[in-house]
Parts: structure tokens; sequence; C-alpha cells
């Protein structure tokens, strides 16, 4: 299969607790993900952190959510969450306490996807790409922290 630069999907998602789930559907049906278990875990986890990070700070109950997957470039996966929110500068933190519940999804984000970024236009766009072939990033071979900033794309190098 060659790159397509049409979405292979594009779904408004509800701003609310079950944007994640249609959105988890939706992506187990692209065929693009058919003997890729890990890297469709992947794909799955990061997009439903991005879309949890939607709802909970780049919406209102009335708007929607936008969830786009597109194949660049061959055997690689790009997936946008556009919302209505401010957007955000994402600095290095330090990682949560086993205790909190929440404040992981950028760092799985950077450990898991190849590239990243955050784009302005009049809405946030968050958006990942994964090469479907290359295998699973571990501690040794990705970015040691988390560095985005307004309109920037961050690849994960070895360090």
């Amino acid at each position: 299969m060659g790159a397509r630069r049409v979405p292979l999907l594009e779904i408004r998602l509800p701003a609310g607790p079950e944007a994640a789930e249609i959105a988890r559907a939706a992506i187990d049906r692209l065929s693009s993900l058919a003997g890729r278990r890990e890297r469709s875990f992947d794909l799955r986890l990061l997009a439903s952190e991005l879309i949890a990070n939607a709802v909970q700070h780049g919406t209102k109950p009335e708007t929607t959510i936008r969830l786009s997957v597109t194949e660049p470039a061959e055997h690689r996966l790009r997936v946008e969450v556009e919302d209505e929110g401010p957007g955000f500068t994402a600095i290095p933190v330090k990682p949560p306490s086993h205790e909190q519940t929440s404040g992981r999804g950028l760092r799985l984000l950077s450990a898991l996807a190849d590239r990243w970024g955050i784009d302005h236009t009049p809405r946030t766009r968050v958006w990942f790409e994964l090469n479907l072939d290359a295998p699973r990033q571990t501690p040794q071979t990705q970015s040691a922290q988390v560095t985005p900033h307004h309109s920037a794309t961050h690849r994960n190098t070895p360090v």
C-alpha cells in the first residue's frame, strides 16, 4: 500500500467521557494495523491519551474533537487530535508520583511515538507519527525528557 494524503479515518467526537472509546473502536477498523499488534496498541493508547487531554483541557461540552489518521509515508501513520482549547507549551516535567492518577500522557507520547508535535491553527492540534514497521522504542533508544513547544516537531532520537 502506498502513502495516502487523504485520511484513513476522520471523525468528530463528542467532548465527553465516551470520546476515547468511540475513537478506539474506529481505530480498530483500520486495515493498516492488521498484523501489527504492538504498534496497534501504541496507536490506540496514544490516541486515547490525546483525546482524554482534549476532553479534560481543550473543549466545552457543546464542542467536538476531531480525530484524523493519515498515512503520510508508506507504513507510517499520523494521528491528529484537534480541539478548541487554548493549547499549551509542554516543558520538561518531573514524573508523576505512583499515587497520582494522571500526568503521564505526554511522557507516553514521548516514549512511544516516533515523532510528535503541537500545532496552533485557530484550534489546537496535537499529533504523532508511528512507523508501523519499526519496533517499539525502549528506554535505551528513546528521548529522555518531554520537551515540546508550540508549533514544534519532536523526534525521539537515541541518547
